[in-house]
């Protein structure tokens, strides 16, 4: 069985990345020669705007890390955000975040524990604004069945999420005190003490859960301008709704478990959310496909920068696993 568990961790998310590259070549509709046609009409200075829209929330990434822990610098965090995006395009199931978490840990003299927990938050607060920003974004459409239940699937995990963190802040000597009393291994009862320590820091005072969930927004906000120029790129005719609308649908897709940096997922959700708005399957593609190099590539280099400079070994990023 642990055989079996260790494979399944290794190689599961390349079958789902298998299976959605398999629907995209034999069941999407996609006639690739119209696919070919529309990448090349895309232009060199469209993508360049397009890498820039999408770096432009990295900064606030680090700076919303900061406002989680106050006592961690900027130029650390900022390290800490690309690193850990990086590292999620490389390695599977996000096992950047963990990554993230030991050099952050390192480097701000931070415990691991309570690094993770703060990542863990923000994706919480990312998670939530996005399906606030899906909802918005479909006030106006036609929505086919699936889109319908992704939405409500969404907003039911994200607002349960963020009532937990709450709670959990809330009641936390409470929560000490059963860990305490209920966890006999000291690794891994201060593992649970630092997780739980990292829920209280939104608790702390109402302005720090304000500013996470602005800041959150901010990010999100930002990345539909990526996705909404991105009609303009490919000739798309359509709204910022409709552009928050995609956004929302294709973050909510790679939460599936998949090949490090979704490769197949980020393409066919892209496909098929365009498709609800009646953009061409081909042209939802190559949208797709540009967008989501966009959104690999310029992060993966400068994370893998950030690794080098803090003398890290690729080697060490891929035993995170």
């Amino acid at each position: 069985m642990s055989s079996l568990k260790k494979y399944f961790r290794r190689y599961g998310g390349f079958v789902v990345s298998a299976v959605f590259i398999y629907y995209i070549l034999f069941h999407s509709g996609v006639s690739f020669s119209e696919f070919k046609e529309n990448l090349k009409r895309v232009a060199f200075s469209d993508v360049c705007v397009l890498a820039t829209l999408y770096l432009i929330p990295y900064p606030i990434r680090a700076w919303r890390a900061c406002v989680l822990l106050p006592q961690l610098k900027f130029p650390v965090s900022l390290g800490g955000v690309f690193v850990g995006y990086a590292a999620n395009n490389v390695l599977p199931f996000r096992l950047g975040e963990v990554v993230r978490a030991q050099v952050v840990g390192k480097y701000a003299g931070e415990k691991r524990s309570l690094v993770l927990s703060s990542v863990l938050i923000e994706r919480v607060f990312d998670g939530f604004a996005i399906v606030l920003l899906l909802f918005v974004g479909a006030r106006s459409l036609d929505l086919p069945e699936w889109a319908v239940q992704a939405r409500l699937f969404g907003i039911a995990l994200f607002s349960s999420a963020i009532l937990g963190i709450f709670l959990s802040g809330w009641a936390a000597p409470l929560i000490t005190r059963m860990i305490n009393f209920c966890i006999p291994w000291a690794g891994l009862k201060d593992f649970a003490l630092g997780i739980l320590e990292g829920m209280k820091l939104v608790t702390r005072d109402i302005r720090s859960g304000l500013a996470i969930l602005a800041l959150s927004f901010l990010i999100w906000g930002l990345e539909g301008g990526m996705y909404w120029y991105g009609f303009h790129a490919f000739h798309i005719d359509g709204s910022l709704y409709q552009a928050l609308f995609v956004l929302g649908i294709v973050n909510l897709g790679v939460l599936l478990p998949s090949s490090p940096g979704f490769v197949g997922v980020f393409e066919a959700f892209c496909v098929n959310s365009l498709a609800v708005i009646h953009v061409d399957r081909a042209v939802g593609l190559a949208y797709g496909v540009v967008l989501h190099l966009l959104q690999y590539v310029p992060v993966t280099i400068i994370g893998f920068i950030y690794i080098y400079r803090y003398g890290i070994k690729v080697r060490q990023v891929a035993e995170t696993e």
